[in-house]
């Protein structure tokens, strides 16, 4: 044999080798779109859907929500600057192929909720888990859905699948903010403060057999369903 035909044959054989180890290579994450939103506050916070293939994000959407839990219309949303993070963050996440991306300038806020929920999208698509707990540990907000007498909202803190705190709203037909220290009906009232102390002893998984107050049994049961939904936020897998 030549000594070309044996450098051709070597070659080969380096390619063939190459892209063997290359189909064995362990992967990160499993392919597929993922979601999930990150930590909640006063003012909100953002969802994000992540699509994944060969361990490369390949699409990112990102949306944000209000402190009523209200998704954001950034076609007449007058704050620029967010308007602007909802736009090119999805962009810098597919181009580093990572969550930690620059933020955009005077949109800090919106800007580490979309890197928040971009990780906590990405630790779901993981193939081995480097978060163990069933939820993420941090802040989380739910709600009901908005009916004739308003909805309930619910921010639950979550410490190693435990219930830490539980901070709870409801809002009145118009969707403003029920005020309870002056609210005239005496047993929503008493819901709104025996409410949060019943969630947050119990267990995650027993939230919907929590009793309710009686005469206030919407308040109660909307509030038992926002806990359930902020839980849920929480949730990894």
């Amino acid at each position: 044999m030549s000594v070309t035909i044996r450098i051709i044959a070597l070659i080969a054989l380096i390619a063939a080798l190459i892209a063997a180890a290359a189909g064995l290579r362990t992967t990160v994450y499993t392919d597929g779109s993922y979601q999930a939103v990150s930590q909640a506050n006063d003012k909100g916070y953002t969802w994000a859907q992540v699509t994944l293939r060969r361990d490369k994000i390949t699409a990112v959407e990102l949306k944000e929500f209000d402190g009523k839990a209200a998704e954001k219309d950034f076609a007449t949303y007058p704050w620029a600057q967010a308007r602007q993070a909802n736009e090119v963050m999805p962009g810098r996440f597919v181009e580093k192929n990572t969550w930690d991306v620059d933020i955009v300038a005077e949109a800090t806020s919106s800007s580490n909720k979309y890197r928040e929920a971009v990780k906590f999208a990405l630790e779901k698509a993981r193939r081995k888990a480097a978060v163990t707990t069933t939820h993420f540990d941090g802040t989380f907000l739910g709600r009901t859905v908005a009916g004739p007498r308003g909805y309930g909202l619910a921010w639950v803190t979550v410490q190693n699948d435990n219930i830490t705190d539980v901070l709870l709203k409801e809002t009145d037909q118009t969707g403003e903010f029920k005020d309870f220290a002056t609210y005239a009906w005496a047993p929503a009232r008493a819901a709104f403060e025996q409410m949060a102390e019943r969630l947050k002893v119990a267990a995650p998984a027993d939230v919907p057999n929590v009793d309710i107050v009686a005469g206030a049994t919407t308040s109660s049961q909307q509030w038992k369903d926002s806990v359930h939904n902020a839980l849920t936020n929480a949730r990894i897998r």
